[in-house]
């Protein structure tokens, strides 16, 4: 028998879990949305799902937490197996029903913040109900290994983003996000400071090459580009480049409130790099930092391209990317 490890958290747990609401204030739509998403990901009925949401978690039971045709399979996976290896005299079965047990509370714990974090940002027009069900289990086996929180918040926007527009991110997407380590979460993080917007679209900047120094100072270079290009998230062009077509003679490029808009008649260099489909899922859960110069370092790229032939610039000391 598998054992279902979204229902043995709260054995050991639910004292020691935090009653504070994760929903600030009384707007009745959030609330619902949010409860919504609990139920979707932890198969609870709608009244403990909204207890979690309004941190009364303390007032859950087991047979209270799931719809009732669940109740008696997870009280044998919960109850069965561990019980009999903690009471066996057999010493291995003995630890191995206390691992189990550890390491299920662990996971619950990290999925549970990953989802209070989902949660806080979930917008009103939010549909958790209509998330695939293989797409919610796949994310669950992998977020219940998340523990360090630089990176569930990676995974709690993730959730959020996919309760908000169903079918946002694929599968795919979320299994390499559990590929990425701290580092290269960290790294993934540093290449969206070069993120710019282009014509409505989120692209990466890096011209006229990645081995600028504007770029080694944040931390790009050519081992941390490829170890991204390795977990599928960008591609790296040796020869030519990548190149931007608009549909018109004018393109416009956006960086934290500064603009500029480029006159020309044919297509505009973006760099050696570029996201892929999984990347560019993955750079709109990123809210990184404005990197100082790097718009004055494309003005003075493009102001210098012989295929350009007007390059109109308008700055701001905007923070919103």
């Amino acid at each position: 028998m598998i054992i279902n490890p979204l229902c043995l958290g709260y054995l050991d747990q639910a004292a020691e879990t935090a009653s504070e609401s994760v929903i600030m204030g009384s707007d009745s739509q959030i609330v619902d949305v949010a409860t919504k998403l609990a139920v979707k990901v932890f198969g609870w009925a709608s009244e403990p799902a909204r207890k979690f949401v309004d941190g009364r978690i303390e007032e859950f039971n087991l047979v209270g937490m799931v719809k009732a045709e669940n109740v008696a399979m997870l009280l044998d996976a919960a109850y069965d197996i561990p019980k009999g290896w903690i009471e066996s005299t057999d010493p291995i079965k003995q630890r191995a029903g206390l691992r189990v047990l550890r390491e299920t509370v662990r996971e619950q714990r990290n999925i549970e913040d990953v989802v209070m974090e989902a949660i806080a940002v979930l917008s009103e027009s939010s549909r958790p109900e209509d998330i695939d069900d293989d797409w919610c289990a796949n994310f669950l086996g992998h977020a219940r290994k998340v523990a360090d929180p630089g990176v569930r918040i990676l995974w709690s926007r993730l959730l959020a983003g996919e309760a908000d527009n169903p079918g946002s991110f694929s599968k795919k997407t979320v299994n390499i996000l559990a590929d990425m380590d701290k580092s290269t979460a960290v790294s993934f993080t540093m290449l969206c400071k070069f993120v710019c917007r282009v014509d409505g679209m989120r692209k990466l900047f890096l011209v006229p090459n990645y081995q600028q120094p504007i770029f080694g100072s944040g931390g790009l270079d050519f081992y941390t580009l490829t170890a991204l290009q390795a977990l599928g998230l960008i591609e790296i062009s040796a020869v030519g480049g990548f190149s931007h077509v608009s549909n018109s003679r004018y393109t416009t490029i956006e960086y934290f409130g500064s603009s500029m808009i480029l006159e020309s008649a044919g297509e505009v260099p973006v760099g050696q790099v570029s996201f892929t489909p999984f990347g560019s899922q993955l750079a709109t859960l990123v809210q990184p930092q404005i990197t100082p110069g790097f718009f004055d370092h494309l003005a003075v790229f493009y102001k210098q391209q012989t295929d350009i032939s007007s390059v109109s610039i308008s700055k701001s000391s905007g923070d919103v990317h």
